[in-house]
């Protein structure tokens, strides 16, 4: 649906209409004015004229070029509307001036306008489609991208935080780890006759095989001492804290020669 007060803009300018291209700049210019902007002048320069729904003078001087200044309104940012003609296309730009976004499309002349530019039912074809294409195309990204304020955006970021999947706040490599401990995965048996028995019957789910496990010594709260079996104690900082570290030796082994281990007199005697 064509915008209402195109017609009457057209109509204003009619007389300075000498090409398709100038008949495009008019809708473009048209659609741009009725979604909350105003038009600041000509060229690329940082002044500004009086904020007007018109178009202001010399708009139309290069038939390869036109440079239009917008405002918008609600956000008061600076925009340029820029276009080119290439061959039977015209190219188009919108900038922003505060961060330098844009927004661009291609308008084919042939597909939307005649040379007949004597009113706007012999000027234009397809005109609805144009509108449609200028608005998804060139204002979009504009209408919505206000400015937000910083309690928006600490919401918006406290809302992200929580739709954050559980496996990045469980990462085990976090240092401190926000993982709880895991429960161990077996429990001292009270039957002093179920040693031995998962080895033997690996499918009935019993406990106490016969390898040794330093983690699994049934006594409560143990931790492995990294320097089990060292004739002396490792370095202050050798092993870091809560590091997954395995012993040298068993637990509880002595770090020098165990007497219960020493030889018999004699022992080497044949006879004995």
């Amino acid at each position: 649906m064509t915008q209402a007060g195109l017609e009457l803009l057209f109509d204003t300018v009619s007389e300075q209409l000498t090409c398709p291209g100038d008949a495009v700049i008019c809708v473009l210019h048209w659609n741009i004015v009725s979604n909350g902007f105003k038009c600041t002048g000509v060229g690329e320069d940082g002044l500004l004229s009086k904020k007007t729904e018109r178009l202001p003078q010399g708009w139309n001087n290069s038939k390869e070029l036109y440079t239009l200044k917008y405002n918008q309104t609600k956000s008061n940012d600076d925009f340029v509307l820029k276009v080119v003609k290439i061959d039977e296309s015209l190219l188009v730009h919108f900038m922003r001036r505060r961060d330098e976004k844009v927004s661009s499309m291609n308008i084919r002349l042939a597909m939307y306008t005649n040379q007949d530019l004597t009113d706007m039912d012999t000027a234009f074809k397809n005109l609805g489609e144009l509108e449609k294409n200028i608005t998804k195309e060139i204002l979009k990204d504009f209408l919505s991208g206000t400015k937000t304020s910083s309690s928006q955006a600490s919401a918006s970021r406290t809302q992200s935080n929580q739709g954050r999947s559980p496996l990045l706040e469980d990462d085990p490599l976090r240092v401190p780890s926000r993982r709880q401990p895991a429960p161990p995965d077996w429990m001292p048996s009270s039957d002093p006759f179920a040693v031995g028995r998962s080895d033997l019957d690996p499918l009935a789910g019993g406990m106490g095989g016969m390898l040794m496990d330093p983690r699994r010594s049934g006594v409560p709260g143990f931790a492995p001492d990294p320097n089990a079996g060292l004739p002396s104690r490792l370095p202050p900082g050798s092993v870091p804290p809560g590091a997954r570290f395995d012993p040298f030796g068993p637990p509880g082994a002595r770090p020098g020669p165990d007497p219960d281990h020493m030889k018999p007199p004699g022992y080497d005697d044949m006879f004995m």
